[in-house]
């Protein structure tokens, strides 16, 4: 199998166009929101913890609801192999309604997937992408999710990052709504994420400024300003260091 991308987002641009895939499967993980995914000549209402599987050559569109702003999803293209056909097989039959409803502690998982798929180490890579392909497994065979109470800490502080998006981070106030002593919290989540939560945050509003970038034609210092970033200078300055390139080239 070869996941060509997998990334979150965690803002409301509205409407997807239809559009198709000709040699992928396409993956939608809704982890919070409200809106219609069409699949082929099906739609569907949506809300939280829900997947869709597009097979290629499938049209399809994502739209949330105008109102809703508590959104965030995984979307994943990947291109199974040959030996992959039992899986290919055992999805389309999970899946003959076009989606799935699945439980509420899965975001831990996607995002460690995430982290070691573009990790830039092959073997570490590689770890990540024979991960993915189990929890495809495991969604196929309806085993239900597995979660140590480590894990629900760590799911709930992404929940309450990822709800901040669009503003500031206190560290204090999301360690006291979990009940744990800060410095415990930071080595927990970094232990677990590979990053300090403070980074694990920034990562997630550069890539949010990625999609505005390439989706909308919001002025830099705009996207800068959505995202509560001090100023345009600063926010163009911790994008080339993430992304390696400036927000106005990355755009181009």
């Amino acid at each position: 199998m070869k996941i060509r991308t997998l990334y979150r987002m965690s803002i409301n641009t509205g409407l997807t166009p239809l559009h198709k895939h000709i040699n992928e499967y396409e993956f939608h993980y809704i982890v919070r929101g409200q809106g219609v995914f069409q699949n082929g000549v099906k739609s569907h209402t949506f809300s939280n913890n829900t997947i869709f599987f597009t097979a290629p050559g499938t049209m399809h569109s994502l739209r949330f609801e105008p109102r809703c702003d508590d959104v965030f999803y995984y979307c994943s293209l990947f291109k199974p192999k040959a030996a992959d056909k039992r899986l290919v097989s055992m999805i389309e039959r999970k899946f003959k309604n076009g989606y799935l409803h699945i439980g509420a502690h899965n975001v831990i998982y996607f995002d460690d997937i995430r982290r070691k798929i573009f990790s830039g180490n092959t073997l570490i890579h590689r770890s990540g992408t024979h991960e993915f392909y189990s929890l495809l497994y495991e969604f196929a065979e309806g085993k239900p999710e597995v979660s140590d109470q480590k894990n629900l800490y760590i799911e709930a502080a992404i929940r309450i990052i990822q709800d901040k998006n669009t503003t500031k981070l206190d560290l204090d106030a999301i360690s006291q709504k979990l009940g744990l002593n800060k410095s415990y919290f930071i080595r927990l989540f970094k232990k677990r994420m590979g990053v300090p939560p403070m980074q694990y945050f920034l990562r997630l509003k550069i890539e949010s400024a990625c999609h505005l970038l390439k989706h909308t034609r919001l002025p830099i210092y705009m996207i800068a300003k959505h995202l509560h970033f001090v100023d345009a200078f600063y926010f163009s300055r911790m994008f080339k260091k993430i992304m390696k390139v400036s927000p106005k080239i990355y755009r181009a």
